[in-house]
């Protein structure tokens, strides 16, 4: 049951509630709330019991192409 925010969304006391009572009613049993170390730190310790929190990490095969692309579209600019 994926629940998404926007971006940089201003986490309420409401959407906390709301998260907790889908997770709790989903079936066969309570689904699990996920969401990144960068989000997690615009949600309130304790807000969320039980919160997943996963570290994203991004890596390039080839950095110095992305480099590279980067330099050129700056350029341009």
């Amino acid at each position: 049951l994926p629940i998404s925010f926007a971006d940089h969304h201003p986490y309420q006391p409401d959407d906390f509630h709301t998260l907790q009572r889908l997770a709790q009613t989903s079936s066969p049993e309570p689904a699990a709330l996920v969401t990144t170390d960068k989000d997690a730190i615009r949600i309130p310790h304790g807000a969320l019991p039980g919160l997943v929190i996963l570290h994203v990490a991004l890596s390039f095969d080839a950095p110095d192409q992305l480099t590279a692309l980067i330099r050129q579209k700056i350029s341009r600019e």
